[in-house]
């Protein structure tokens, strides 16, 4: 229906539809309540308001039953006033409309007199104002909770304009900084940041006014008591959803000053712990010729008096005795040179010679050395590998130096076994194998073989006769060739292990031997 502009000419129907339209479009309704009568009359709109059809079923007193008692008292005070002096009057309330729960209505209100100014009527504008409280309270929740996070935060909230000055700073600025928030607002300084750490505030904030995303950046500031406090800025630009314009900057600032005094002790620890590590390793690095040169004099003069080389001895337990300090040096110095030559590893000082050399040669040599032991043992020794030269550009001593620990390693593990020990060409590798068919190695001690004086304890008597450092220093050897070293074992089923060297080797720094050298 096309409304006529001039009401004036609309039909009495034609203008009760078009105020009905006006009623639903805005959610009000309007009654007038002519005093004396029983009830008031209430237009299409309040009744849809109220849940109801039709004027009539709206019976004396429906509303006001449907009214909380406080809401009934507040509209009773609000009309005496009116009447006993005729102004217009307001009031909330809350309906309990049928079918629709608990509604909230305002209530705008005047008082009709006659030409004496004696009130004949009451009549009035409502509203539903249900989703706008609601909205309202909402609203009011969620900045109460805000408002909670940021004065109660252990972090410094705070907002910057596109200049950079400070509007807002949170409670904290007082526990962490000391200052009151309001000492710090509206100001633009750099003076009590560290002046190492300024770049880094200037860099971020400049990002921020650059990008969208989030950026951080660790600095010193000064407390008002004068020393400095670690803190973790953080900051993220807001802008302007249409023109992109930069509204302010928001930033989170924490303090970090625990934090970052464990990192501090931690490196510190970590430099006396590496310190200590260099100085013991360069120790027994320069101890090796004073340890090594009255050991091989212990077994060269027990020797002497083992083989009776000058006559015999005597009493028979001079030889057991002489054949006992014999095998105790020996053992001693395989022990000492293992932990001489793994300190030389450590503190970067043991120096690989590279030369072409025939790797066969070399194991074939290692395994005539050990001969002995492996019958002592009841262990067979196994040559698996053609017979013929396998070239390698390799370190010779190092090489042996492998073998001889590889081997005797699996001797001293498989009592009464079999050791098999193959090398053969692969590519570009020359790969050294050994294999036994011992105790072997459960999977949890797996992990550690191969660190330094760490041992497998599936025996502990058997454990014990060694240092543990045997399969690190083979490990070390291999990797300073640029090689490799391998374990595979099984508890109970034996032990391979196999350790790849390239055939044309070079000389390869250790993790930390850099460092090390460098000291």
């Amino acid at each position: 229906m096309i409304l006529s502009p001039d009401t004036s000419k609309l039909s009495a129907d034609e203008l009760y539809g078009h105020l009905a339209f006006v009623e639903r479009a805005a959610r009000i309704g309007s009654w007038r309540w002519v005093l004396g009568q029983e009830r008031p009359v209430i237009s299409a709109g309040m009744a849809a308001m109220l849940g109801i059809s039709d004027a009539s079923e709206l019976r004396p007193g429906w509303v006001l039953d449907r009214l909380q008692q406080e809401d009934s008292v507040r509209v009773a005070e609000a009309v005496r006033k009116a009447l006993e002096r005729p102004n217009p009057f307001h009031f909330r309330v809350k309906v309990r409309v049928p079918e629709l729960g608990v509604r909230i209505f305002d209530t705008t209100g005047d008082v009709s007199v006659d030409a004496s100014g004696k009130p004949v009527a009451l009549y009035g504008v409502c509203r539903d104002v249900t989703a706008m409280v609601e909205a309202e309270a909402a609203i009011s929740t969620s900045e109460a909770n805000y408002r909670l996070l940021a004065e109660e935060s252990n972090d410094i909230i705070a907002r910057h304009g596109p200049d950079f000055r400070t509007t807002y700073i949170s409670p904290a600025m007082k526990r962490v900084l000391g200052y009151a928030p309001w000492e710090r607002l509206g100001t633009l300084t750099t003076e009590d940041i560290h002046p190492d750490d300024l770049p880094a505030l200037v860099g971020m904030f400049r990002k921020s006014f650059d990008d969208d995303g989030c950026w951080t950046a660790t600095i010193r500031h000064r407390h008002k008591r004068g020393h400095y406090v670690w803190l973790e800025v953080t900051a993220r630009a807001l802008r302007d959803q249409e023109t992109g314009r930069l509204r302010e900057i928001v930033s989170v600032t924490r303090d970090v000053t625990a934090r970052k005094e464990a990192e501090r002790a931690l490196e510190e620890a970590l430099a006396n712990a590496e310190t200590a590590s260099r100085t013991k390793s360069r120790f027994l690095a320069n101890m090796s010729h004073e340890l090594r040169t009255p050991l091989n004099a212990i077994i060269g003069f027990s020797e002497i008096l083992k083989d009776e080389m000058f006559g015999p001895l005597g009493a028979p337990r001079y030889k057991e005795y002489a054949e006992l300090i014999n095998e105790s040096g020996a053992l001693l110095l395989d022990l000492i040179n293992d932990i001489l030559d793994m300190a030389k590893v450590e503190a970067g000082k043991y120096e690989l010679h590279l030369e072409d050399l025939d790797a066969a040669e070399i194991v074939e040599g290692s395994l005539r050395l050990l001969r002995r032991r492996a019958e002592d043992a009841n262990v067979t020794l196994v040559r698996d590998y053609p017979a013929g030269a396998v070239p390698l550009h390799a370190d010779r001593r190092a090489l042996k130096q492998i073998t001889l620990n590889l081997v005797a390693n699996a001797v001293k593990f498989t009592p009464g076994g079999e050791v098999r020990i193959s090398l053969v060409q692969d590519g570009e590798d020359a790969v050294l194998r050994v294999a036994d068919t011992g105790i072997g190695i459960s999977r949890n001690d797996l992990e550690r073989i191969g660190q330094p004086f760490e041992q497998a304890r599936s025996d502990a008597q058997v454990a014990q006769a060694g240092t543990g450092l045997g399969l690190a220093l083979v490990r070390s050897l291999a990797e300073m060739h640029g090689g490799s070293l391998a374990i595979d074992s099984e508890e109970g089923q034996g032990t391979t292990v196999t350790v790849r060297i390239p055939r044309n080797a070079t000389s390869h720094a250790l993790p930390g031997e850099a460092s090390v050298n460098a000291a």
